[in-house]
C-alpha cells in the first residue's frame, strides 16, 4: 500500500508572524536601531542580529526521572526497539531523557550524549571506551557520559584538539539529572552555556548507549533512529547521522530531521599515502565484524544483530536460534536447540554455504529418505551429529557431494568446534578461505532427523524456508550476506528461490475513532509547525486514521478549517483547494482532499478529476 499525506494544515484565515527582518532608522529599516556595515551572521546587511518576534518553542522539563512531561513532539526513535530518546529546551537548558531497560544496568553500561553549538569547532573522532571509539558525523566539542549504575558521570570537552575529562559534572553549574529505575527512565538538564549553544542558538546532538564490558561490547539505542538511523546496533559503529536544533525557532524538536554525516574537510596536510594535498578522510561505517566471538559452545557473546530465530521457535522452554557473524578471515556460527543436549546420531545440524555465484549444487545431502531441494547453488555443507559422533565439511565438485570427515574438529584446518549440552548449543568457526568465500556469503541452516518412522526437518533459518517438522521439504528461502557492508546480519532480508527479497509484513493498526488520541503510539505521532499542536496517523488494510490536537477545536468557527491532502503516488495535482484567499502549492501530486470546519458544521471530500 502506498499513501502520500499532505502536510496536515489548519488553515486559519488571518495573518501570521515570523522572524522580523525589517530595519527601522537604517537604509534597510531593521527593527533594531543600528546602521552599521554588515558584520553579523543574519540575512540582512546591517551589523545587528535580528530580533525574533512571535512565539518561540520553549518547554522546561522538571528533572525528577518522570519522562511523562515530555510531549509527543519531543519523542525520538532509537536504533533499538523498546528504547526511546526525548529532547526539549528552554532559554537556558537542554533537556534529554531516555527510556531504556538498561537504566538500571551495571557500571559497564553508559549513556553518551555528544553536543556542540553547531560550529565547525570540535573533533570528528569520539572518546574511546575500552575497544570502541567512533568516528563522529560532524564536529563535536562536548560529551556527557553517565554510568547506568550511577557510579559516575563525566563531561568531556575538546581542549587544544584533545578530549579532556571533567569527572562528576552532573549537579554542578546548574546541570542536573534524575533516574527512575522502576520506569526505566533517566533525565538530564544540560545548561546551553556549557557547550556554547546560548550564543549560537544552535544545538547539535547525538545520543546512544554503550556496553564496554570485554567480549560483550556494543553500541546501541542510537539517536537519530528510524531508517536508516545513525548506525546498526553493533560493536564499535561509526555514527552516520546527527540532530541539529534551531533553539531560536518556533519549531518543536521533532520538526528537525536527522542530518547525514558531514564530509570531512581538506586539512591541507600532505602527510598521507596519496599525492593530493589533503589527509585521507576517515570512512564512516566500515564492514560489519564480530566483537570477538569465542568458539566455546556458549553463544551469549553474539549480539542481537547476529541472532536469528528458527522455525522451531521455543522448545521445552529453550528459545531456538541460529547465530552468525564474521571477522575478516573467519565465519562463526552457532545453533541452539534442545537436541544438542538430548539428540542422537540420527539428528544432524546441516548448514549449506555458497559464495553468491550461480555455480553449485541445487540439491542437498541424502539423509534417510530426505534430500531437500536447495534455494541457492551451494558449494559447501557443514554437518554435525547431535551425539557428537561426527562432524564434517562436504564440498560440491560439480557432479556430487564429497566428504571431509572430522574437518571442523581438526584445528589444523583453522577451524574450531565446541558444544555445551547444558545450554543446548553447538558452535563452530571456519576460515572463509576453506569455503571459497570473499565478499558474498549465502546460507541455509536447519536440523534434519533421519529416525525411521519420524523423519523430519526442523529448526530452520530463515523461518520462512519450510514448515516446521516437514518431511523432505523443498527449501524456499535463504540468507545472502554482503561481507563488505556495515550492516549486521539481521539487517539482510531472506531471499526466495529467485533471489528476490522476501517482503516484510506491512505495518497496520486499527484505531478507535472516539475523539481521544491517547491510543496513538510514539511512531504514529507527528509534530506540526505550531507549538503545542500534534498530528497522529496510522492505518490498517482498509482505512487511514488521522487525529489532530489543536486549541482551535474548542470554540472554533467555520472560518477555520482542517485540510488534509492525500495521494497514491500516481497522478494528481500540485495545486491545493481554494479556501478564502489561500490556495497552496502542494509538495506532491494529490488526488483527494478532506476539509473539516472547526465548528463541526460541515466537511467535504474533494476529488481531483
Amino acid at each position: 500500500m502506498r499513501l502520500r499525506l499532505g502536510s496536515l494544515a489548519l488553515l486559519v484565515l488571518m495573518g501570521c508572524k515570523d522572524k522580523d527582518d525589517s530595519d527601522s532608522g537604517s537604509p534597510e529599516g531593521d527593527a533594531d536601531t543600528d546602521a552599521d556595515a554588515d558584520a553579523d551572521t543574519d540575512a540582512d546587511t546591517d551589523a545587528d542580529t535580528d530580533t525574533v518576534t512571535g512565539e518561540l518553542y520553549r518547554h522546561t522539563i522538571v528533572i525528577d526521572g518522570d519522562i511523562s512531561d515530555f510531549a509527543g513532539t519531543e519523542f525520538f526513535a532509537t536504533t533499538t526497539p523498546g528504547s526511546q530518546t526525548y529532547v526539549a529546551w528552554d532559554a537556558t537548558n537542554l533537556y534529554v531523557g531516555f527510556s531504556n531497560p538498561d537504566v538500571s544496568a551495571d557500571e559497564f553500561t553508559s549513556v553518551l550524549i555528544y553536543l556542540s553549538n553547531g560550529s565547525d569547532e570540535g573533533l570528528r573522532v569520539g572518546v574511546g571506551f575500552n575497544a570502541q571509539q567512533p568516528l563522529l558525523p560532524a564536529p563535536f566539542t562536548h560529551l556527557l557520559r553517565w554510568k547506568a549504575d550511577d557510579s559516575g558521570n563525566n563531561l568531556y570537552e575538546v581542549v587544544d584538539g584533545e578530549w579532556v575529562d571533567n569527572p562528576s559534572f552532573l549537579g554542578t553549574l546548574n546541570s542536573d539529572y534524575a533516574e527512575d529505575e522502576a520506569f526505566s527512565a533517566v533525565e538530564f538538564q544540560i545548561p546551553l552555556q556549557t557547550f556554547g549553544a546560548d550564543t549560537t542558538c544552535m544545538a547539535r546532538a547525538h545520543m546512544s548507549w554503550i556496553n564496554e564490558r570485554t567480549l560483550y561490547e556494543q553500541t546501541y539505542a542510537g539517536t537519530p533512529g528510524g531508517t536508516p538511523g545513525t548506525f546498526f546496533d553493533r560493536f564499535d559503529p561509526d555514527y552516520g547521522q546527527f540532530l541539529e536544533f534551531d533553539l531560536c525557532s518556533a519549531l518543536v524538536p521533532t520538526n528537525f530531521f536527522a542530518q547525514d554525516a558531514l564530509p570531512f574537510l581538506d586539512t591541507g596536510d600532505t602527510d598521507d599515502t596519496d599525492d593530493t594535498d589533503d589527509t585521507d578522510s576517515p570512512v564512516l561505517g566500515g564492514p560489519w565484524r564480530t566483537n570477538g566471538v569465542i568458539v566455546d559452545g556458549n553463544a551469549s557473546d553474539y549480539i542481537p544483530g547476529e541472532v536469528f530465530e528458527t522455525t522451531s521457535g521455543t522448545v521445552s522452554f529453550v528459545d531456538t536460534t541460529f547465530n552468525i557473524t564474521y571477522s575478516d578471515t573467519d565465519l562463526y556460527m552457532a545453533m541452539r536447540h534442545p537436541d544438542v543436549e538430548v539428540g542422537t546420531d540420527k539428528q544432524r545440524m546441516v548448514i549449506y554455504l555458497g559464495d553468491g555465484s550461480a555455480i553449485g549444487a541445487t540439491f542437498g545431502l541424502q539423509f534417510g529418505a530426505q534430500r531437500s531441494t536447495l534455494p541457492f547453488p551451494a558449494t559447501y555443507a557443514v554437518e554435525w551429529r547431535a551425539d557428537g559422533s561426527y562432524d564434517g565439511l562436504w564440498m560440491w565438485n560439480g557432479a556430487a557431494w564429497t566428504e571431509q570427515a572430522g574437518f571442523l574438529s581438526d584445528p589444523a584446518n583453522g577451524t574450531a568446534l565446541a558444544v555445551i549440552e547444558a545450554v543446548q548449543t553447538v558452535e563452530l568457526s571456519i576460515p572463509f578461505a576453506a569455503i571459497g568465500v570473499t565478499d558474498t556469503l549465502t546460507v541455509h541452516a536447519s536440523f534434519v532427523d533421519e529416525s525411521a518412522g519420524t523423519e523430519r526437518t526442523y529448526a530452520g533459518s530463515p523461518i520462512g524456508s519450510f514448515t516446521e517438522n516437514a518431511f523432505d521439504p523443498e527449501y524456499q528461502q535463504y540468507w545472502e550476506f554482503d561481507l563488505t557492508s556495515e550492516d549486521p546480519p539481521t539487517a539482510f532480508r531472506p531471499l526466495d528461490t529467485n533471489g528476490l527479497p522476501v517482503g516484510a509484513p506491512a505495518y497496520t493498526r486499527t484505531a478507535v475513532v472516539d475523539g481521544n488520541a491517547a491510543e496513538y503510539v510514539v511512531g504514529e505521532r507527528f509534530g506540526t509547525t505550531t507549538v503545542g499542536v500534534e498530528a497522529y496517523l496510522t492505518y490498517d488494510d482498509d482505512f487511514v486514521y488521522v487525529a489532530y490536537e489543536q486549541p482551535d477545536l474548542v470554540g472554533g468557527t467555520n472560518d477555520q478549517w482542517l485540510v488534509m491532502y492525500f495521494g497514491n503516488g500516481v497522478g494528481g495535482t500540485l495545486t491545493g483547494i481554494l479556501i478564502g484567499g489561500q490556495q497552496p502549492v502542494l509538495p506532491f501530486q494529490a488526488t483527494h482532499a478532506i476539509k473539516w470546519a472547526a465548528d463541526d458544521s460541515t466537511n467535504s471530500l474533494m476529488t481531483w478529476n
